[in-house]
């Protein structure tokens, strides 16, 4: 009789498998855009399913009713903190100067050690930055932003503190943005519209030390081969004498840094939106994460992390076919 194959489970297309440094994910690069706003965060709240009416043209399924799960995320309002400028150096970019304007009682004493002291640009430090820009000096800038937890339905009161990219035509005009935005928030509508597809970055739920047959899907040894049958047959070739990187051992699992592509937000519902349908979302407290208390976001499918986990999020930048920058009508949501 022959053996059932399966395919393998484990994956091989992210290496190494390394726990991330901090527990919310990175942006590394924006979609090329005159938007002054290239990304955004929130807090994901957990899974449900909505029905709604399918507007891809060409579906079978088009101006049909579907159902299909989706992930919310409570994007409370960014607090902009300041912004930092680069220049181009031998060995890459290197920072050339922050300019922060923090309230001494600023929530960021929380995250980091602040000045007992109110900071507060000055116009000396404007003017030497516009000198540079027009030297050609300053090649890029961003903005230096914190969330906002203590206006979520969590209990979470330390902040998280990140750069954020901004959209322009020049670094003129990031400069003039940034100018503009110092102590003032950013909120979601700055951000996307409803249709709108967005790449989602975060980190995996860790599930701490694995061995291979869990970490990685290979198949158990014979019984009769060796004293251990959980791990792999094989660490490679006699020479080189030094064990591959594609062996498949045991090591980490989980607490990854993912990235999920063109994903479509459905529907973003804010404080002052009035909708029957979502009215009731605010009602009921969910597994793990609380109350829903300021703004969400419905997200087509499932994002990266367990609940309560920051998501950084940015447009698309990969090529997207078939898909309708519409908003889509929501009939019912769980």
């Amino acid at each position: 009789m022959s053996q059932i194959h399966n395919p393998r489970s484990g994956s091989l297309a992210f290496r190494p498998k390394v726990r991330a440094r901090r527990i919310y994910g990175k942006i590394k690069s924006i979609k090329h855009s005159s938007d002054a706003i290239g990304e955004y965060a929130g807090y994901k709240v957990g899974m449900t399913y909505v029905n709604y009416v399918c507007n891809k043209k060409g579906s079978p399924l088009y101006d049909k009713k579907v159902v299909t799960p989706v992930t919310l995320i409570e994007v409370p309002d960014l607090q902009v903190v300041g912004f930092r400028c680069y220049t181009e150096e031998e060995t890459g970019l290197t920072v050339y100067k922050d300019i922060l304007n923090i309230n001494k009682n600023s929530i960021l004493k929380k995250k980091t050690i602040i000045s007992k002291k109110d900071i507060t640009p000055k116009d000396k430090d404007f003017k030497d930055i516009e000198q540079k820009i027009a030297d050609n000096k300053i090649v890029d800038i961003k903005l230096m932003v914190h969330t906002m937890p203590q206006e979520t339905g969590m209990t979470k009161k330390k902040p998280e503190l990140f750069e954020m990219f901004i959209g322009g035509n020049s670094v003129s005009d990031k400069f003039n943005f940034a100018k503009e935005k110092i102590s003032k928030t950013i909120s979601i509508k700055d951000f996307i519209e409803e249709g709108t597809m967005i790449d989602a970055s975060g980190v995996t739920k860790g599930k701490g030390f694995a061995g291979s047959i869990k970490r990685w899907g290979i198949h158990l040894l014979a019984k009769k081969s060796q004293k251990v049958i959980r791990k792999a047959g094989n660490l490679g070739p006699w020479h080189p004498a030094k064990t591959q990187a594609t062996v498949p051992q045991m090591g980490q699992l989980g607490f990854f840094n993912r990235v999920i592509n063109n994903l479509c937000v459905m529907k973003i519902i804010t404080k002052d939106t009035d909708d029957e349908i979502f009215a009731k979302i605010k009602t009921k407290p969910f597994k793990k994460y609380g109350m829903i208390k300021s703004s969400y976001i419905v997200v087509k499918g499932s994002v990266t992390g367990p609940s309560k986990r920051l998501i950084r999020m940015r447009k698309a930048i990969k090529k997207q076919t078939g898909t309708s920058s519409e908003a889509i009508d929501i009939k019912y949501i769980d």
